[in-house]
């Protein structure tokens, strides 16, 4: 990629589905935009049962965040923009968790990878290293 490019969202959710294994779970970006049923959640608990899970949420058409929760529920960030780690986004993801968890006091810990421009997340071991 040349400076100044981005990487589109399209694209980041067909690289984070094949990093998807044994101990890495996926979650598809339409899930936050579904009804919260029981059965999604049922649909979801295999995902969530793997000691890490990445996620990509789109809150702008320019704009996504990568998300890697692990075992410990330690949220890591990397905004693809680089925004504030207490954004709407951030703050909507730990609503969706605590929905899939069924727990609304499920306490995250957060860590907001930063950037420089031009950066993609994999150079980031905290969000890369699963």
């Amino acid at each position: 990629m040349q400076d100044l490019q981005f990487l589109n969202g399209t694209a980041i959710c067909t690289l984070v589905r094949r990093l998807e294994s044994k101990t890495v779970g996926i979650v598809d970006p339409l899930v936050f935009r579904a009804s919260r049923t029981s059965e999604l959640r049922h649909r979801l608990r295999n995902t969530f049962l793997k000691p890490t899970v990445l996620m990509v949420f789109h809150y702008t058409r320019s704009n996504w965040v990568l998300y890697k929760l692990t075992e410990q529920n330690h949220l890591f960030e990397y905004d693809s923009l680089g925004s504030d780690p207490s954004h709407w986004a951030t703050q909507e993801v730990k609503r969706f968790l605590r929905w899939v968890y069924d727990d609304e006091d499920l306490p995250f810990t957060t860590t907001q990878a930063s950037a420089s421009a031009g950066q993609a997340p994999s150079t980031y071991p905290e969000i890369a290293g699963c």
